[in-house]
C-alpha cells in the first residue's frame, strides 16, 4: 500500500510540473517578452506572418506580441549567421516553417516546453537531442532546397509521428 501512495505521489508531481512547465510556455508566448534578453533587435514579419527579429535598434521597435520564430541576424567574420528562436512541445514545432539564405550559419535555439525531444534534417546533417531545458543546434546552409525536418529519434509520444516542419533555403 505505501509503494503505491508514492507512485500515485509521484505521478502528481510530474503531472503539475507538466503544467507548470506548459503554463511557463504559453505566457511566455503571450507577454511579448523576448527570449533574446537584451540584445539589439528590430522586429519584422516574415512571409508567413511570423514574427521576426534581425540585429538592429532595439530602442525603436515596438515587440507588442511576440511569436515565435524570433530570428537575429548578424554579421561574423563574413558570414551571416541566423539565429531563430522556436518552440517545441508534444507534437508540434512553433513555428513548423523556416527560411534561410543559401550560405548563412543557421542557429536553431530550441525552448523545450515539456518533455525529451530531438530534430532531424537528414539532407542536412543534422540530427540533435532536445532535452527539456532546450538546445542550440548549428549548422551550415549549404543548399538550396526545401527540407524536412522531424521530431527524429526521441520518441515523444502519441504524435510524435506527425512532428514534421520544413525549412527552405533560397
Amino acid at each position: 500500500m505505501t509503494f503505491m501512495r508514492i507512485v500515485i505521489i509521484l505521478v502528481v508531481i510530474l503531472v503539475l510540473m507538466q503544467a507548470v512547465g506548459w503554463w511557463a510556455y504559453e505566457a511566455s508566448q503571450k507577454s511579448g517578452t523576448s527570449p533574446l534578453g537584451e540584445a539589439d533587435i528590430e522586429v519584422v514579419k516574415d512571409k508567413q506572418g511570423n514574427t521576426q527579429a534581425s540585429s538592429d535598434d532595439f530602442e525603436a521597435a515596438d515587440l507588442g506580441e511576440v511569436t515565435y520564430p524570433i530570428i537575429q541576424l548578424e554579421t561574423v567574420g563574413g558570414v551571416v549567421e541566423r539565429t531563430i528562436h522556436m518552440g517545441v512541445r508534444q507534437w508540434a514545432w512553433d513555428p513548423f516553417v523556416l527560411e534561410a539564405n543559401l550560405g548563412e550559419k543557421v542557429r536553431l535555439v530550441i525552448h523545450n516546453a515539456d518533455v525529451l525531444h530531438s530534430i532531424e534534417i537528414p539532407e542536412l546533417g543534422v540530427s540533435e537531442a532536445i532535452p527539456e531545458e532546450g538546445a542550440v543546434v548549428e549548422f551550415m546552409a549549404d543548399r538550396r532546397g526545401e527540407f524536412e525536418y522531424s521530431c527524429g529519434a526521441a520518441h515523444c509520444g502519441k504524435d510524435h509521428d506527425k512532428m514534421r516542419g520544413k525549412i527552405t533555403i533560397e
